[in-house]
């Protein structure tokens, strides 16, 4: 899920690569001295990366907050599974509502628009609008509890990338 824009909008790159991004024709984001690249990432194909021999220091050294309690051994194998199939489920549900917001970065830009869905004038239409906003909010929870490592303070709309 960090790579197909779940998670994140974008990963945190190393200066030094950003040849090999441009060798890979992926865009390169420079913001003072960080270099970032937007997700989900033109090398994933499906499920499997496309470089993978050749992938990204960040590529090769995330691990999620689930990752991490596994490998502590404060989680199982089997409960490490569900929590991503759980996960996977709701990225479908949102996905079934609204494809765009499938991704991370479709979820910042709704989540723009949220005050504004109330004032809705059709009632069917701010029922299915509310029920995104609604489902968007609980998947991001779901994916700052098990997934995102980050400050408990910064929810998904405040940072939307991967360190």
């Amino acid at each position: 899920m960090c790579c197909d824009g779940a998670l994140f909008n974008r990963a945190v790159s190393r200066p030094e690569e950003i040849g090999q991004l441009a060798a890979f024709g992926i865009e390169a984001i420079t913001v003072g001295d960080k270099v970032r690249f937007p997700l989900p990432c033109p090398m994933l194909d499906g499920a499997s990366c496309t470089i993978y021999e050749h992938r990204f220091h960040i590529c090769r050294s995330f691990k999620c907050k689930l990752l991490n309690r596994y490998l502590d051994g404060e989680t199982d194998l089997e409960t490490a599974r569900q929590t991503v199939a759980n996960a996977k489920q709701q990225i479908a549900a949102v996905a079934a509502l609204d494809p765009a917001a499938a991704i991370m970065r479709g979820r910042l830009d709704l989540y723009k628009t949220e005050k504004d869905w109330t004032r809705i004038e059709d009632p069917e239409a701010r029922r299915a609008k509310g029920k995104l906003m609604f489902s968007a909010r609980v998947l991001d929870q779901y994916l700052d509890t098990h997934f995102r490592r980050r400050p408990e303070a910064k929810t998904a709309d405040q940072a939307g990338e991967a360190e």
